[in-house]
């Protein structure tokens, strides 16, 4: 199962004790937005993926520059 991100839980907790900023509420519906695309996408996968799929979560690749 995914987990949200140590950020993600903080500005959620902190918006449940006291709220949160324009700028923090902001930055929460990102998070929440993100992570309801990365449950999607988890979905889809368990769903459709194959056998010969290999799937790595949470991974981040530099891929270099980007083009101009």
């Amino acid at each position: 199962m995914r987990k949200k991100t140590l950020k993600h839980q903080w500005l959620e907790v902190m918006d449940a004790r006291r709220g949160l900023d324009k700028r923090g509420a902001d930055e929460l519906q990102r998070f929440a937005r993100g992570f309801s695309g990365e449950l999607e996408l988890d979905r889809f996968v368990d769903m459709h993926g194959g056998n010969g799929w290999q799937v790595y979560r949470d991974v981040w690749i530099s891929a270099g520059e980007s083009p101009k």
